[in-house]
């Protein structure tokens, strides 16, 4: 199911060009690998330009043992 989802943004990667508010490197990550995620705030609708912080609720939704939902979150949400 991983190798699933993982092709399916594979996939999505390949049709998002530059200029997008968040970009991943590497496009096609593997499991032991390190992802960097830029967030552009010069793109989308600007509202973020000028801020020093901006955080992210992480995780993967996966259907496992526990059910289907997020799963492997980073953080906690809103803090």
């Amino acid at each position: 199911m991983k190798k699933l989802y993982s092709s399916i943004i594979g996939v999505c990667l390949l049709f998002i060009g530059h200029g997008q508010v968040v970009n991943i490197t590497p496009a096609f990550a593997t499991q032991n690998d390190t992802i960097t995620v830029v967030f552009d705030a010069t793109e989308g609708n600007g509202d973020l330009v000028g801020e020093s912080q901006v955080y992210a609720h992480t995780g993967v939704i996966l259907d496992g043992p526990q059910g289907v939902g997020w799963q492997k979150v980073q953080g906690v949400w809103g803090t």
